[in-house]
């Protein structure tokens, strides 16, 4: 009741306020503190609170070294930042933090905005110190009139406080409660949302902070949204990251807890070089999330190590819930390297995810499943029943020891576009043969376990279209009647499927196999389709199966991360007439098919000229480009200008995109420096404004008589790795050929270098 009468204290005193006071002043300054002494302003918070929001404009309140500041305290109408922890009364910066707290029973700040206001929150610590309020919102009660009112937290902390009701920490009530700065809401305790609870068609915002260590008796043991919609991260802010970690519920939503029908939430990256986290969580049912009602969207988000001790370590989507990953078809997904990424979660039923219940469904458009342990007789990756739906396209399944990957009853399934490779099984699926069915299209699979085992009548029969299998044995325990004309045996050649990387080779037997799927794009953000010019294929068999539309650019190598082909791949003369680019055959293992061979052509004096073969990332630089490979260079004896500077080529480059504007990040330079022969040269650039040379010497010949004879040394191999964010290498290396056969012994690493990261 005492918060209720500071309410209508303070309403009371602002309606007197609006019939006598005089013109508002904009942006006007409080100190509370030293008694209200001069330069001080005010002795208390809430004597600095009333002066303040009847002003217009922000006000600011600075609250003078670290209290505590006991209250309760109460705002009504917003307009105020209140700032804690500077050095004293008349100084503006904040040298520390202060505490804001109310003893047990009480809540520390309650705000009330009936219009469009912002109440601002800097460098404060809200807590009752392990107190308890009786009704909702422990540490922070906030009620507004709609989204365009709004609590923003920047760089403070919500802890140690208690609800009997909801929302521990922070209780919002239409309004939007926004974490910013690296706030965090922790070691609060509530009857649900033990760190915030949002109601009545609010927003719970996580910017940039944490809602971490918190508990609940029964749900969203940190966030309870069953009237509230979660934005969770925000592009543009680089050193931004959103988590909700470490948090408990007794029932459901151990990290979050969603429930309104109405509601289109979110959870995404802080920025592109981070990535948002919901991890660490317990609950009885949906470790990590709960969903009940609305929809919910994970795309640049970690949900891992999360637990469940019945079902959904990582996830339960109920009856009405959906969750979904990257949805837009026409346009390029806004990440890649295989996020929503469903890591290491626990669960009796449902280690990654479990959907029960009609209309609750999982549609996935990217993302990847990696590293969960069921046990003997433990819990599927994926369970579904009810009549759920689950739909994966793009998507990865890799390292996973359960007893099945997923478990259907009454429940439907489509795979399209899926890689699964490297699992310790004992079959794929599990089936109870009802529901509407299954359905795997353009899929990739390297395992020997069989698809399904023990089944018995089916409602329906399972439908296969451009499927490839490494194994034939995964067709084993097929139901009777069941159309496999479509499944074809062969080699996807992963990459790694043990590290998880199920991009796959140039030779995959995955390439050009399949017609035009829903895919538009790949798990790289390139679209598919992409009719590779060494593989033939009958017309309209352009689309590869599996989540990676494979765009190889070097010799029996994988595919330069999301870069698209070279500007030039036909066989002849690429742009000027000194480089040849063509199709290399040859010095790899008996699986490859093709390689760029690139040869230096036309002897004389000729000028140099301007030749180069570029390729370019499809959507620009990010964190997850990777430019890797490998290719060759044959010079076959090709006798040019000695004359230093002539016949320089750039050779081979890669761009940060295309068009106006389009910088040079990695460059092979070719140039015949003088009489000893041709040295390679090669830029990289961290950035667009500069960057480093080195020269990998007399790469092509050498006068020293142990070299041979100079037309001997042919096919000299250059490999690279360079990824944003993180160091690289680059190895230069020569082979001999004697008599025109590869000379095994005279193989010569020649340059050695290891990159800094790209930016």
């Amino acid at each position: 009741m005492s918060a209720i009468r500071s309410v209508l204290r303070v309403f009371t005193a602002a309606l007197a306020a609006l019939t006598m006071a005089p013109a508002a002043v904009l942006a006007n300054q409080y100190w509370v503190g030293n008694g209200g002494l001069p330069p001080c302003t005010h002795a208390t918070l809430q004597q600095a609170i009333d002066a303040a929001q009847f002003n217009s404009g922000d006000d600011v309140i600075h609250l003078v070294g670290a209290g505590p500041f006991t209250g309760p305290f109460s705002i009504l109408g917003g307009g105020i930042q209140i700032v804690g922890g500077v050095a004293s009364c008349g100084s503006t910066t904040s040298t520390g933090y202060a505490t804001v707290r109310a003893p047990s029973g009480k809540r520390p700040l309650t705000i009330l905005m009936g219009e469009t206001g912002l109440v601002t929150l800097r460098r404060l610590k809200i807590t009752t110190q392990l107190g308890t309020f009786s009704g909702d919102g422990g540490g922070i009660w906030f009620a507004g009139a709609g989204d365009s009112s709004q609590l923003d937290l920047n760089d403070s902390q919500v802890f140690n406080n208690g609800a009997l009701s909801d929302g521990g920490g922070i209780f919002v009530s239409n309004g939007v409660v926004r974490l910013l700065g690296g706030s965090l809401v922790y070691a609060n305790t509530a009857k649900n949302g033990g760190g915030i609870a949002g109601d009545n068609g609010s927003y719970i915002w996580i910017d940039n902070g944490a809602v971490t260590a918190n508990t609940a008796l029964f749900d969203g043991g940190g966030i309870y949204m069953p009237g509230a919609a979660l934005i969770m991260g925000f592009y543009g802010l680089s050193s931004s990251s959103a988590a909700v970690a470490n948090n408990v519920a007794g029932g459901d939503g151990g990290g979050i807890y969603a429930g309104a029908p109405w509601a289109n939430s979110s959870v995404e990256s802080a920025s592109q070089g981070t990535v948002s986290a919901i991890t660490g969580n317990q609950a009885r049912r949906g470790g990590g999330l709960f969903l009940e009602g609305g929809s919910l969207r994970l795309d640049r988000v970690d949900v891992n190590l999360n637990s469940a001790s019945e079902q959904g370590g990582g996830a339960f989507v109920a009856s009405g819930g959906r969750l979904t990953s990257n949805t837009g078809f026409q346009l390029p997904p806004p990440v890649v390297d295989g996020y929503p990424r469903f890591v290491t979660n626990k669960a009796a039923a449902g280690s990654g995810l479990y959907i029960d219940g009609l209309g609750s469904s999982a549609s996935l458009h990217s993302g990847s499943f990696r590293d969960h342990q069921g046990g003997p007789g433990g819990a599927a990756l994926a369970a579904m029943s009810g009549g759920a739906s689950l739909w994966l396209i793009g998507v990865t399944v890799s390292g996973n020891q359960v007893p099945e990957l997923f478990a259907l009853e009454g429940a439907n399934m489509l795979l399209e576009h899926v890689s699964i490779a490297g699992n310790n099984l004992n079959r794929l699926v599990r089936w109870d043969g009802a529901g509407i069915g299954i359905q795997v299209t353009a899929s990739s699979f390297s395992e020997t376990e069989p698809f399904f085992s023990g089944l018995g009548a089916t409602q329906t029969l399972p439908r296969f279209s451009c499927v490839v299998s490494h194994f034939a044995s995964m067709l084993q325990g097929m139901p009777p009647g069941t159309d496999l004309s479509q499944v074809f045996v062969g080699d996807p050649r992963f990459v790694n499927p043990a590290a998880g990387n199920l991009h796959a080779f140039g030779t995959s037997f995955a390439v050009d196999r399949c017609s035009q799927t829903g895919g538009f794009y790949d798990s790289d953000a390139e679209a598919r389709g992409f009719d590779d010019p060494y593989r033939v294929n009958p017309a309209g068999q352009t689309y590869d199966a599996g989540a990676d539309e494979i765009v190889s650019i070097f010799w029996d190598d994988l595919e330069a991360g999301n870069a698209v082909r070279w500007s030039f791949t036909a066989a002849g003369v690429a742009g000027g007439n000194n480089v040849q680019v063509t199709p290399a055959a040859r010095l790899g293992p008996p699986s490859s098919q093709f390689g760029l061979q690139v040869n230096l052509v036309n002897p004389s004096v000729q000028a140099p000229v301007a030749t180069y073969v570029a390729a370019g990332p499809n959507r620009g630089f990010s964190n997850e480009t990777t430019l890797k490979g490998s290719f060759f260079i044959d010079p076959q004896g090709v006798t040019m200008s000695t004359a230093a500077g002539a016949n320089s080529f750039q050779m081979i480059a890669f761009n940060d995109g295309v068009g106006a504007g389009t910088k040079t990040r990695m460059l092979f330079h070719l140039s015949r420096a003088n009489a000893s022969g041709w040295f390679i040269n090669v830029w990289h650039w961290n950035d667009n404004t500069g960057g480093f040379q080195f020269s990998g010497g007399s790469f092509f010949a050498c006068a020293d008589a142990s070299c041979g004879v100079v037309a001997n040394w042919r096919n000299n191999r250059i490999d690279f790795e360079w990824k944003a964010g993180n160091p690289g290498h680059l190895t230069m290396w020569r082979t001999r050929y004697l008599n025109g056969v590869p000379d095994a012994s005279g193989t010569i690493q020649m340059v050695s270098v290891d990159l800094p990261g790209m930016q």
